[in-house]
């Protein structure tokens, strides 16, 4: 299971989301200011979030219940008093 997504950082200045990496930096192309990686995903924080938790419900939450139903109706398959809808 690859539960690897893609998150477009945006300028906290002016919400343009082209950068040019110059070394440790990255510059804004729309409004020339530069920011450090870590400046960008701190600043980016709301949205990196909102997609960790659309990743969380939309793939991980469905994948586990998906293995735990499957392992408890392996678990009692043929036990007459325990069914797993």
């Amino acid at each position: 299971m690859d539960y690897t997504s893609k998150v477009s950082l945006v300028c906290p200045y002016c919400g343009g989301s082209s950068f040019n990496e110059t070394g440790s930096k990255f510059v804004c192309i729309k409004c020339n200011k530069s920011f450090t990686k870590n400046e960008l995903e701190k600043s980016n924080g709301a949205r990196i979030n909102k997609q960790i938790q659309t990743v969380y419900e939309k793939q991980i939450l469905p994948d586990i219940e998906k293995k735990v139903k499957t392992s408890l109706q392996k678990a009692f398959k043929g036990n007459l008093n325990i069914k797993i809808k």
